[in-house]
């Protein structure tokens, strides 16, 4: 389901490249979620060497966003990078 939405996102992303040459459009991207709707998904996962993790310490929520999305949304980064298109799975950090 993951690799279907993400196929999704992207094929979206790829068209949307074609709308800042619309009056008014500066950037587009996407947001599964709904950019600060409040909505959340998550997860729990296991760390390497964790024992015995609380659900709440093991359960982690996310957002799949396309590439620069802050930057797109003229939010600015007060550390760490934008995610490009060369990050997602199976890819080196």
């Amino acid at each position: 389901m993951a690799t279907t939405r993400r196929a999704a996102s992207l094929c979206l992303i790829n068209y949307a490249r074609e709308w800042p040459q619309f009056p008014g459009v500066r950037a587009v991207g996407t947001s599964e979620l709904g950019t600060l709707t409040g909505s959340d998904m998550g997860s729990n996962i296991t760390a390497e060497g964790s024992k015995d993790l609380s659900a709440d310490d093991s359960h982690v929520n996310f957002d799949p966003i396309s590439p620069a999305i802050s930057q797109r949304m003229g939010v600015p980064l007060l550390a760490g990078r934008e995610f490009t298109d060369g990050d997602g799975p199976g890819k080196t950090k």
